[in-house]
């Protein structure tokens, strides 16, 4: 807690594997470490692989992270295409 805790931040381990002390572990925001979880899912596009919603948060992506993952996961779309085409009437 003494070494960087401010409200707002979450404990995030270095080596997720590792054990939880001081060498292994930051305090980062709640909002970046929902994003390094292992269940999150990664796209690649423009030679660059990034969590869903960092794709969203990318001036490239035209849609929105409902729709984005709907293309991905469901309909099975090709992630550069699913990330620059623009969200439609039916949220496809």
């Amino acid at each position: 807690m003494e070494l960087g805790y401010r409200p707002g931040l979450t404990i995030e381990r270095i080596d997720g594997d590792g054990n939880y002390e001081p060498t292994n572990c930051l305090w980062i925001p709640r909002s970046r470490q929902a994003r390094n979880r292992s269940t999150a899912r990664m796209l690649t596009a423009f030679d660059e692989t990034k969590s869903l919603i960092e794709w969203i948060e990318d001036d490239r992506c035209r849609t929105s992270y409902n729709v984005l993952h709907l293309r991905v996961a469901r309909r099975g779309w090709d992630h550069e295409r699913a990330i620059t085409t623009p969200t439609m009437r039916n949220n496809e």
